[in-house]
């Protein structure tokens, strides 16, 4: 994915940006600073593994999904003991909110489910990383 030039997400973006699960993913990562979009770049760069669009939280395989990992979710959750008290999806959601609303005023956890679309159908990690790269080349100059 490194190799994609600008002109590469700009495409991108132009194909997909009137498609309703496009402009959900783009809501929902938008909310997080730029330190917490690169840690879900570094997350999956370096092999870690996500879920995404029917939960927040595989509890069986202890998988959270990017807007999760890119505020730090899963470490917060594992060096302040609580891994025992988020065992469900829905006990997850709740932690989600909570980190999300100390550290992004606005955060909303929006779902994808359910959502029409295109995009982010087969391919999901691949466009999480895109719409990443996306936002984070919009906030950075290029001068």
């Amino acid at each position: 994915m490194a190799d994609l030039s600008f002109t590469d997400i700009r495409d991108w973006a132009a194909r997909w940006s009137n498609d309703q699960r496009w402009q959900a993913i783009r809501f929902g990562l938008d909310q997080l600073t730029c330190d917490q979009l690169w840690h879900i770049l570094d997350w999956q760069a370096t092999g870690g593994e996500a879920v995404y669009d029917t939960v927040n939280f595989d509890p069986k395989r202890g998988l959270w999904c990017p807007l999760a990992i890119g505020l730090q979710v899963p470490e917060v959750v594992r060096e302040s003991g609580a891994a025992q008290t988020v065992e469900t999806d829905e006990a997850a959601k709740s932690v989600i909110k909570e980190i999300g609303q100390s550290t992004c005023r606005g955060f909303t956890l929006n779902p994808v489910k359910g959502v029409p679309g295109r995009i982010f159908r087969k391919r999901r990690a691949r466009d999480v990383n895109l719409m990443c790269i996306y936002i984070l080349r919009g906030r950075i100059s290029w001068s």
